[in-house]
């Protein structure tokens, strides 16, 4: 057999080329015969994949995930192109139209509540409108057609035709593994391949499937010929081992593997069946595993107040242990409560239960910056509870190193627990999940509500403590948790009460009685110097807040933490830069505009404003941050509602400098020792001079700095068009209590401010000027006027007299003037470049030589300068 296949004459060698035998992937697997090979056509491949998409974004749609189904669609399309010029379909498929049309209407229902939606997914839903729109045009009729019948456009999966039934045949094996297979030669993959192939296969069919292939492998009937076999000798390098036997060891491995699956099988048929019967389900996890659910108690156990106590101990001896899970421990606790709400036992085991699972809470996620919603509830829940059974029952709580015994059977109850310590770890995970959180998503706003279940909780501390007479030390402690909540909130209600009358009209806010209140106590009884200094700061951002400058500012002075607040921690130091930016801005409003300035000009100047108030990392470090900490400057970021706007910060301090550098700058103009006094600004209106080429101003600080030009030459009605604008109002003023009120004050002024920068410019043209005309130009009483200018007289600013019965006034004329101001600027170059040629000649001839002659001829050059 084996000469016949591979012999051949020399004729044919010589008359036929040599032609390179391909090596092909040689098949061995002795389950091949059992696999029936299908052939699909190009049609019905492009038809599953385009069900397959349609598919997948009809679960994209369920959950509104805009990005996928915009990707889908694209998808789609593609492959309806393909189809098209294939000439797939004699129109367009009835599925195809059905899921544009849907397409269609979901883009529609969801653009009518996209108010409900996140930005990102609003953005994404207009671009899938716009090219649904666009696409839906090309299918108008078939669309219409669909929306009036459709009944006759069932969405079902495109199968394959009778005539393609018909062209489809059962690819044969290439190789007849069971008549010629190599002994040994199974691989493993193999072996699972055909064992989950068994498993979906019939026992009787494999049954007799081996018999058949049995009976194939010992057949000796010598009639047979070569010709009768279909062998591909192709597909292998070696050909003589398709002419070795296989062994009956691996027919017998084949049988019991099979056997094996089959079991497996019917014992998961038998477990399903059983379940349905009984109306129990199991679990599992996301491997298919059975989750194992752990119970606290054995099914028929007797429950008493000892087997509770036991297991309670039990579980909390295992916390903290390695190898232990928290979860478990937190199923464990649950059920335990259950049992003594159930059998009615002692409310003091209750309480030890609800504290152990309040600190297992704690304890659970570590890997996580902060708890999930669902578990931040069930903490919230957790307290209530046992609030509520520390006030209805009489639970007496000892310190944990006390050597008290605890007492849960009978009243009164001892337990050894803090209430303070746990509720100051829900005060730190509630600012640790508003601090994660993303402030411009919806559910930012979800979270920020549990803030007010969580004030509820510390009202109820300080409520049991004060009823429980406890120290002073763990009151100060709870009164500042409670402030730390308060003393940011401003109320808007209370604001505009206040724009409508006035402030003496309607009063204090209650919130400042109550903040004043709690920080007296603190000032009286505490004795770390820590909750005094952040009570202050916080009493002095609350104070400011409420427009309470005088107050706020005799308190951050009496207090002196200016000196000492470097000792401090970092959170502390963070709520100070606060306070003294929140002092700025109330300044600000009240017209104190040096203040003002003084409160901001470290923050601006610094130019990492973000990082001192906690609202942002500073990127551009000298040098590179570990991941330590990073953790630790993360740590520290103040959630997303107590922020301060930086540009109303950073537009403020520029007002403040503008109104006090630009009437400095135009009174020192040619002075050379003039030292600026705002060193930020006066770098920004260099750089914004220098400009080649400037457009009209955009962001706030463009506004100032064009209005501190105007305002440079005394152009006040330019410089508050520039200042005051809807454009500042929606982006600044707005944002300000009392902003009427305050763009009034400001215009006043940048009038006054304009009127001195007027002075000093022009002072050395006029000779005189009358009052009423200033007036008339500075639309200003005439009081205002002349107590501006008896001001600057009194200083020693302008050069110049009041003659009262004429309301002028007399310029003296005494400055220099320009011309004089660049000589004298142009002798003192000038005689610097002489002294430094003098030492120069003097250190090459050794400062013997050419003395008087230097000398003579430096005195000549003075008295030619000074007769000029």
């Amino acid at each position: 057999m084996y000469a016949d296949i591979f012999s051949s004459s020399d004729s044919d060698r010589e008359e036929e080329p040599v032609r390179r035998i391909e090596s092909r992937p040689l098949h061995l697997s002795s389950d091949e015969e059992d696999i029936k090979r299908i052939v699909k056509s190009g049609r019905n491949k492009r038809c599953e994949e385009m069900q397959s998409i349609i598919k997948n974004l009809n679960n994209h749609k369920k959950i509104k995930d805009m990005s996928n189904v915009i990707i889908d669609f694209q998808n789609l399309v593609k492959v309806y192109e393909k189809s098209v010029q294939m000439n797939d379909f004699d129109g367009v498929p009835p599925f195809y139209v059905r899921c544009i049309a849907e397409l269609e209407d979901f883009v529609n229902d969801s653009w009518e509540k996209k108010k409900e939606m996140n930005k990102s997914a609003v953005k994404s839903l207009a671009t899938l409108k716009q090219r649904v729109k666009k696409y839906t045009r090309l299918f108008e009729a078939n669309i219409r057609d669909f929306r009036e019948n459709s009944e006759n456009y069932v969405d079902e999966e495109p199968g394959i035709s009778d005539t393609e039934a018909d062209e489809q045949e059962t690819a044969p094996s290439p190789i007849k593994a069971s008549i010629f297979s190599v002994p040994g030669t199974l691989p493993t993959s193999t072996v699972k391949k055909s064992t989950r192939k068994s498993i979906a296969s019939d026992s009787e069919d494999d049954d007799d499937d081996m018999d058949d292939s049995d009976s194939d492998d010992f057949s000796d009937d010598d009639s047979s010929s070569t010709s009768s076999i279909d062998i591909n000798l192709d597909r292998c390098k070696d050909p003589s081992v398709y002419f070795l036997k296989s062994t009956s060891d691996d027919k017998k491995d084949k049988t019991k593997i099979k056997k094996i699956a089959k079991d497996r099988s019917t014992k998961k048929q038998l477990r399903a069946s059983s379940d349905i019967e009984d109306g129990t389900w199991t679990t599992i996890d996301s491997y298919g595993r059975p989750e194992i659910q752990v119970q606290a108690f054995e099914k028929g156990q007797e429950i008493n107040f000892d087997v509770v106590v036991k297991k309670m101990t039990e579980i909390l001896a295992s916390r903290g242990k390695k190898g232990a899970s928290t979860s478990d421990q937190i199923v464990l606790l649950m059920q335990v409560e259950e049992k003594i709400k159930e059998c009615n036992l002692s409310h003091g085991l209750h309480a030890k239960v609800l504290f152990a699972f309040v600190s297992v809470l704690f304890d659970y996620d570590k890997k996580h910056d902060c708890m999930n919603s669902s578990l931040f509830d069930r903490t919230l829940n957790a307290f209530d509870r046992l609030f509520d059974l520390l006030n209805e029952v009489n639970i007496q709580l000892i310190a944990l190193d006390s050597n008290d015994d605890e007492s849960f059977e009978h009243e009164p109850y001892r337990i050894k627990a803090s209430i303070l310590t746990v509720v100051g770890l829900l005060d730190v995970e509630c600012f640790k999940v508003l601090q994660n959180a993303n402030g411009h998503e919806s559910e930012y706003v979800e979270r920020l509500r549990d803030e007010r279940r969580v004030c509820n909780i510390i009202d109820r501390l300080c409520a049991y403590l004060e009823k429980k007479e406890y120290p002073s030390d763990a009151l100060c402690a709870a009164y500042l948790h409670k402030l730390e909540h308060m003393y940011y909130k401003f109320d808007f209600e209370w604001g505009r009460k206040v724009e409508a009358s006035s402030m003496e009209e309607v009063g204090l806010h209650p919130n400042t009685l109550v903040i004043q209140k709690l920080c007296e106590f603190i000032y009286l009884n505490d004795r770390t110097d820590r909750l005094r200094t952040r009570a202050i700061l916080c009493h002095i951002y609350h104070l400011a807040l409420y427009n309470q400058w005088f107050k706020a500012r005799d308190l951050m002075l009496m207090s002196d933490l200016q000196m000492s607040i470097e000792h401090a921690d970092q959170s502390t130091m963070i709520l100070y830069n606060r306070a003294m930016v929140q002092l700025g801005l109330c300044a600000f409003r009240q017209s104190h505009i040096r203040d003002a300035h003084n409160a901001l000009a470290d923050m601006i100047g610094s130019n990492r404003i973000r990082e001192l108030l906690a609202q942002g990392l500073h990127t551009q470090s000298r040098y590179e941050k570990t991941t330590e900490e990073e953790k630790r400057e993360q740590a520290l970021q103040m959630p997303y509602h107590m922020y301060i706007n930086i540009d109303l910060i950073e537009c403020v301090y520029l007002v403040s400098a503008m109104l006090l550098e630009i009437p400095n700058l135009a009174a020192h103009e040619t002075d050379l020792r003039w030292r600026p006094i705002s060193k930020p600004f006066h770098l920004a209106l260099r750089v914004h001079d220098r400009a080649a080429l400037v457009g009209p101003p955009e962001t706030p600080r463009d506004h100032v700095l064009a209005a501190a030009k105007a305002m440079r030459y005394g152009n006040w009605k330019a410089c508050t068009n520039f200042i005051i604008n809807p454009k500042m109002d929606a982006k600044i003023w707005d944002l300000l209590f009392e902003s009427n009120k305050v763009k009034q004050n400001l215009e006043i002024k940048i009038k006054e401010e304009s009127l001195r920068s007027f002075l000093f410019t022009f002072s050395a043209i006029h000779d005189s000027m009358t009052l009423d005309r200033l007036s008339v130009c500075f639309e200003l009483s005439k009081s205002v006027i002349y107590s501006v200018i008896c001001r600057m007289i009194i200083n020693q600013e302008l050069a110049a007299s009041l003659e009262v019965p004429s309301d002028a006034l007399i310029m003296h004329k005494t400055e220099r003037s320009r011309l004089q101001a660049l000589a004298l600027q142009l002798s003192d170059k000038v005689n610097s470049i002489v002294e430094m040629n003098d030492k120069l000649i003097e250190s090459r001839t050794g400062g013997l030589s050419g003395l008087k002659g230097s000398q003579s001829y430096q005195g000549s050059r003075l008295l030619l300068l000074g007769r000029v």
